[in-house]
């Protein structure tokens, strides 16, 4: 009878040790934002930035590589400046982010590494998207709105997000609404061809429980990012790592990456960016075949259990 239940418990080790080499790693349910989580803009590669006349960021503002110095003439920023460079540029001091007459309620500093961070994270998300299929998405709407399903997308290699892919046909003018629609649990990825022009000239909105930390616009082009003088909403994170940044009279809840070499990036005449007010991770997502080599394991160990308390009866 020992020798029966040797051979039992062998046999479950057999079919736990044939089904781990078959466990693929457990995906991650949605995109991570990583240190780019505690800032609302976050700009780099710029000769200067400019937070003009009646516009501000409710929330933290990161500047990387910078040649000149930010000039805030009656912008501010609610949050913290921080700067990548080990030292703050010229006319950065304690209380002051730059020249003008605008202002920041939190800390000034320089070295800070969450900065370069959030810079790293952002350029790889939007290397890795940019390489991503997804299902063909025109948004050449003028005047016109349309609602976007999340889950009509296509999911991407590692299952972290549904993709869009929306090439150069982006055109919403006055009175154009999209409306993304999802669930709290929905990732999105909405990628803009390099050579497309991207200007917010009306609202994109949320529904279904996404938010705007779930929704991404990746752009990996050059050119300057705009929007026109309306009022729009927009909710989401625009990632545009090599394009530069002149939004005037937007509202944007969310967060800005963006940044090119040797120009002016704005935010002026009445826009805003407001920073969600928490931030979380996406949570690892077990894969099936571990949930199954994990059922497998206690189903045996429940067997071997049986069979060792009628062996102890004899």
């Amino acid at each position: 009878m020992l020798r029966k239940l040797s051979i039992q418990i062998l046999t479950v080790g057999g079919l736990i040790g044939i089904a781990a080499p078959h466990m693929a790693a457990a995906q991650v349910s949605g995109f991570d934002l990583g240190s780019m989580g505690g800032f609302a803009v976050v700009i780099d590669n710029v000769s200067n930035f400019q937070l003009t006349s009646d516009s501000g960021i409710t929330g933290s503002l990161g500047i990387g590589s910078m040649t000149g110095s930010p000039q805030f003439s009656g912008g501010s920023v609610s949050g913290a400046v921080a700067f990548a460079s080990a030292t703050l540029p010229n006319g950065v001091t304690a209380g002051t982010p730059g020249s003008g007459t605008g202002g920041t309620q939190g800390s000034i500093a320089a070295g800070v590494a969450s900065v370069g961070s959030a810079i790293s994270t952002m350029s790889t998300l939007s290397s890795y998207y940019v390489g991503q299929t997804g299902t063909t998405l025109s948004l050449n709407l003028g005047n016109s709105s349309t609602t976007v399903n999340v889950e009509t997308g296509t999911k991407a290699a590692n299952g972290s997000a549904y993709v869009f892919d929306v090439g150069t046909s982006f055109n919403v003018t006055n009175g154009g609404t999209i409306t993304i629609s999802g669930s709290a649990s929905d990732y999105v990825v909405f990628n803009f061809a390099a050579s497309s022009t991207l200007k917010f000239n009306d609202s994109i909105v949320l529904a279904g429980g996404i938010t705007s930390d779930h929704v991404l616009f990746d752009y990996t082009g050059t050119n300057q990012i705009s929007s026109a003088a309306n009022g729009a909403y927009v909710y989401g994170v625009l990632d545009a790592p090599n394009a530069a940044l002149s939004l005037d009279n937007i509202k944007f809840d969310g967060r800005i990456m963006a940044g090119k070499v040797n120009t002016n990036s704005s935010i002026q005449s009445g826009a805003y960016v407001t920073q969600p007010t928490t931030y979380s991770p996406p949570a690892s997502v077990p894969e099936p075949r571990s949930v199954v080599l994990l059922l497998v394991a206690l189903g045996g160990l429940a067997w071997v259990k049986t069979h060792r308390l009628r062996y102890d009866r004899l």
